[in-house]
C-alpha cells in the first residue's frame, strides 16, 4: 500500500521547519516533493530518506572538548 502524501503543514510539524522555509526549499528543489496540479505534497518515505541523507553525525560531544581542557584524554 502506498503511504498517503503529506501536506506542507504536516511536513512543517514533522520536521520543525517553518512553512515559509519549506516553500523556499521547494522552489530551490532542495527537498523532495510532488506537484499535483497546484497542490504541493510530500511522500513520507522520500522525506525520511532525505532527512537521513542530510543527517550530520557528530564525531564527539562538545563536553569532551571541555574535559580535554582539564586534563582528560582525547577520545578514540
Amino acid at each position: 500500500m502506498t503511504p498517503r502524501l503529506l501536506t506542507i503543514q504536516e511536513v512543517s510539524e514533522r520536521t520543525g521547519l517553518s512553512v515559509h522555509t519549506l516553500y523556499k526549499m521547494v522552489s530551490q528543489r532542495r527537498v523532495p516533493h510532488v506537484k499535483l496540479g497546484s497542490a504541493l505534497r510530500f511522500d513520507p518515505e522520500k522525506l525520511d530518506q532525505w532527512i537521513e541523507q542530510n543527517n550530520v553525525v557528530l564525531r564527539f560531544a562538545t563536553s569532551n572538548l571541555i574535559g580535554l581542557r582539564y586534563g582528560a584524554t582525547w577520545p578514540n
